[in-house]
């Protein structure tokens, strides 16, 4: 009895599809560029990749020590809640936008007014923003577009609040550290329905986010997590630690950084926060500028 060897032609090994041609294999000849292959085992072999650009979990920067690239690749997958990942469509969009800033216009985001001078001082960073500019307009951006989504930050509830807020309890904390007996103290009522609404909205776990105004020169970032009452301080110039934020001695760009931190704080974790250097400011003041224009028309 004579044994016949059969060779099956796979059409989904060796790189190969089915609508591609077979002859190489009946010839031998793909066989030989095979061995050759095998001959030098080190050769990296090539794949196909996927066009899906590659995220980057949360578990990962925990637990390891990531470089500046993939902090940044981990911040911009979790961009999708204010606004898409795809600096270039930005770019695009604000070359647009900058021929429409030589003629006056205002939006209407919410109670605040965004005259386009608002938009010229968030790009130009040539001063520290102005209480306006932070808390009615970028402030009420984020708390806009996280309300938007619908989104729960891995069970927490995030409130942003604004200048004005911050304002209130600076003045109730003043009088309240001088009284003697701190029960008898009354807050105001505007304080007291603030507090109100947001422990009948998030009695469990909630952040608050703020801005705070260092003697009218330098902006500086504050989350409360009401849970552990632990007060975290996002602040860009402090030579104390280094190595966890990104430092910026230029007192203008502390408006939009800390806007930024509370920003990927509240999305990512502290570790994320390492990715706001200053060499990305630029870009993000286009981007948000140009949502901040989108809410009044698409681009």
């Amino acid at each position: 009895m004579e044994l016949f060897q059969v060779i099956e032609i796979l059409s989904f090994s060796l790189g190969l599809s089915q609508e591609d041609n077979n002859d190489d294999l009946v010839n031998g000849s793909a066989a030989e560029q095979f061995a050759v292959e095998k001959d030098n085992p080190f050769d990296l072999q090539e794949c196909r990749r996927g066009k899906r650009q590659k995220t980057v979990i949360h578990g990962l920067v925990d637990v390891f020590q990531c470089s500046p690239d993939i902090l940044n690749r981990a911040r911009e997958s979790q961009m999708v809640v204010y606004g898409k990942a795809d600096s270039w469509e930005y770019k695009q969009k604000y070359t647009k936008l900058a021929q429409k800033l030589k003629s006056h216009f205002v939006i209407h985001l919410g109670r605040c007014q965004v005259s386009n001078k608002d938009i010229i001082d968030i790009v130009e960073r040539a001063r520290p923003y102005s209480s306006k500019v932070v808390m009615d307009i970028l402030m009420k951006h984020l708390s806009f577009s996280y309300a938007k989504q619908s989104l729960s930050v891995e069970g927490k509830k995030l409130v942003f609040f604004y200048t004005k807020f911050v304002a209130s309890v600076s003045r109730n904390y003043f009088k309240f550290s001088k009284i003697p007996a701190k029960e008898t103290h009354m807050f105001t009522k505007g304080l007291v329905k603030v507090f109100g609404e947001v422990m009948d909205h998030h009695p469990d776990h909630y952040h608050l986010y703020f801005p705070f105004n260092l003697d009218k020169k330098h902006w500086v970032g504050l989350c409360v997590d009401a849970s552990s009452w632990i007060i975290t301080v996002f602040y860009c110039n402090t030579s104390l630690r280094t190595k966890t934020v990104p430092q910026n001695i230029i007192s203008a760009d502390s408006s939009l950084t800390s806007v930024l931190l509370m920003k990927t704080h509240s999305l990512s974790g502290i570790e994320i926060c390492r990715c706001i250097a200053p060499h990305i400011l630029a870009s993000e003041a286009q981007r948000v500028t140009v949502m901040l224009y989108e809410y009044h028309m698409k681009l």
